[in-house]
């Protein structure tokens, strides 16, 4: 049997936290005998059910909790090498250019991402041209920008989030220009020139790998549009995507 499996079974043993020396140790156990009681658990019951087990059964049990942790770390590193994967192959893959309403394309983006209820509004001209693009690649345009506002808003809990998206003609004709604007507490004019540069991330350990903005950039940059953002501390994010018109 393991050593982690004698050692548990001998704490339960032990329900009687007095007869143990350490005190830190007492007040655990007094702590997991209160939680227990609380949810109506017979801890007495379990250590019984937990004896009568063969060794391997027991330590199958105990290690449950480990596996699943290794199946968590699992996912999420898959996760992360499908995101860097996407982020660098996505702007180098073959255009393939169609007609694309972008009115039609982000509605049907948002629509598909799960966001709760009246977070997003959106605004569009009656006279919004179509453009000539890869419609693949510019799902992963506002998709990125769409997500990162999300969890924006989340992070700093937010207590009304609101995501606003506006499409509009651009002051050039040849040009449409879609607005992604958040509530929240925006990014800090020392950083907003780095949030474009390849593995630069502000989320920390709390996920990302850094890639999607410049990702971004490049697929605008290849369509012949340009983007670019507008914020301060406490202002929220304004970014801005300027793409050419269908002629």
């Amino acid at each position: 049997m393991r050593e982690d499996v004698r050692y548990l079974t001998a704490l339960l043993s032990q329900l009687d936290e007095s007869a143990l020396d350490n005190v830190s140790l007492q007040a655990a156990v007094r702590t997991v005998k209160e939680e227990a009681e609380a949810l109506g658990i017979d801890l007495k019951q379990i250590l019984a059910e937990m004896s009568a087990m063969k060794p391997n059964r027991l330590q199958a049990l105990v290690s449950v909790e480990s596996l699943m942790e290794d199946l968590d770390i699992a996912e999420n590193s898959a996760n992360t090498i499908l995101e860097i994967k996407e982020g660098l192959i996505g702007p180098a893959r073959q255009r393939n250019d169609e007609t694309i309403s972008l009115k039609e394309m982000i509605a049907g983006t948002v629509g598909n991402m799960g966001l709760p209820d009246g977070v997003v509004e959106m605004g569009w001209a009656e006279d919004l041209p179509m453009v000539r693009a890869d419609a693949r690649q510019l799902e992963q345009v506002f998709d990125n920008l769409i997500k990162n506002a999300w969890e924006a808003l989340s992070h700093a809990q937010v207590s009304a989030p609101k995501i606003y998206i506006v499409g509009a003609r651009d002051e050039d004709p040849n040009f449409v220009q879609v607005m992604v604007k958040d509530n929240g507490p925006g990014i800090p004019k020392e950083i907003q020139e780095k949030v474009w540069v390849s593995f630069f991330t502000t989320k920390g350990g709390k996920g990302g790998t850094g890639l999607g903005l410049s990702a971004v950039l490049q697929i605008v940059n290849q369509h012949g549009g340009r983007i670019w953002l507008e914020s301060g501390t406490g202002k929220g994010v304004a970014f801005f995507v300027r793409l050419p018109a269908e002629k």
